[in-house]
């Protein structure tokens, strides 16, 4: 799901970004807009998400978000109208909601009590693995066909990989086939240890710790989702070619293969604080690196840095939700968090392209980004030391 659903819709989506906004003969903020409804749409539907799907079978969820996925995507291929562009950016939103994070994470949370960060990096490392492959599908439909016949492949691949998955192999919890979660027999170190205590979302609804939590994972998406949806666009004015892009597309997500877990490993093994800490620095120094941008072996040293700090956005919020507020209510409050970093990330694209359209140029938007890097950092430390202090009082 995260592999071809997730990256498709939403790590790929940058490589159409040009060609949309020159054959539709609109802006690249207009075509970001299409990314907004989307983030909007999945901002509204998360909360709902947990309630869903205790009372409907997760496969018939999933495999509508799937097949939803997969024909908006082939009307992609048709598109002549900015109305048309919206109306699928809609169910992209829908299908994202019905078939990504939040019914993925709670397999995660129910199937993993030890190693869930490990876990969790291997799992949205989908993502990389997925966005090298499908790069190349992009790249070569692309030059061969023109990017109306790509969206309409992609449709198509989403059908017949993951709508088997969907509808045959997931299975929300290890009790429907007599399995018990792995580590269950453990208690692990987390801040919470992980039992069945934390907290409820209403004693902490307004606090510090959560507080500072949605505006640091919401910084997370915004920056990561803004470079990842106009870094395609920003490198062919920048003058390298389509299959220079893809390639460098192509390192970018084999490099989140490998960084994913390794940052899950880091969370299991420091804790939240130096885990946020780490990504958060690199992608400070990445955006230096990309600022310049005017060799080759510069924009691959920006690839393999972002590689590293931009997997905070999937990765951190369901391991800091855990690890801050425990299991007790954690379907609720990650819910939250994660209608936040959607928030976050869906007003990035078109503000990025808005700073485009007005400039001509990225480099504005690349500098907004440095400072609110370390900000979330920042936000991070103040969300696990107030996290401490409720656990203190309760004490």
């Amino acid at each position: 799901m995260i592999s071809v659903n997730y990256t498709i819709i939403v790590n790929l989506a940058g490589l159409f970004i040009k060609p949309l906004s020159e054959s539709l003969n609109i802006t690249r903020s207009q075509v970001g807009i299409q990314l907004a409804i989307t983030g909007l749409i999945f901002v509204f539907l998360c909360p709902f998400m947990t309630k869903v799907i205790a009372k409907f079978s997760i496969n018939l969820i999933m495999s509508f978000g799937t097949s939803l996925a997969a024909f908006s995507l082939i009307g992609m291929g048709y598109t002549n109208s900015i109305y048309i562009l919206y109306t699928i950016g809609v169910m992209l939103g829908i299908s994202l909601a019905l078939s990504t994070f939040v019914p993925v994470n709670l397999m995660i949370r129910n199937w993993f009590e030890e190693k869930r960060g490990f876990v969790t990096g291997i799992v949205f490392a989908g993502s990389g693995a997925g966005g090298f492959v499908f790069t190349q599908v992009i790249i070569i439909s692309m030059e061969n066909y023109g990017y109306r016949m790509s969206y309409i492949i992609l449709g198509i691949c989403i059908l017949l990989i993951t709508l088997p998955f969907t509808l045959f192999i997931v299975k929300l919890k290890p009790e429907e086939i007599g399995q018990v979660a792995y580590g269950s027999n453990k208690v692990t170190n987390s801040l919470s240890n992980e039992t069945s205590d934390g907290f409820c979302f209403k004693e902490i609804k307004g606090h510090t710790s959560l507080n500072a939590l949605l505006l640091s994972v919401a910084l997370m998406s915004f920056i990561t989702l803004g470079i990842i949806s106009q870094l395609p666009a920003y490198l062919s004015d920048k003058g390298y070619t389509l299959q220079f892009i893809g390639i460098i597309n192509s390192i970018f997500m084999l490099s989140l293969t490998l960084t994913k877990p390794v940052l899950g490993i880091i969370f299991d093994k420091t804790g939240v604080f130096i885990g946020v800490l780490i990504g958060g620095l690199t992608i400070f120094a990445s955006l230096f690196l990309l600022n310049l941008a005017n060799s080759n072996i510069i924009v691959i040293g920006f690839v393999f840095l972002f590689s590293f700090g931009g997997c905070l956005a999937t990765i951190a919020p369901p391991f800091i939700t855990g690890s801050l507020f425990g299991k007790k209510d954690y379907s609720t409050i990650y819910g939250i968090v994660t209608l936040a970093s959607a928030l976050g990330g869906s007003f990035s694209s078109p503000l990025v392209g808005f700073i485009y359209d007005i400039t001509k140029n990225y480099t504005l938007a690349w500098i907004l980004f440095m400072p609110l890097s370390l900000f979330f950092i920042f936000l991070i430390w103040v969300s696990e030391s107030k996290a401490k202090s409720l656990y203190k009082v309760n004490t």
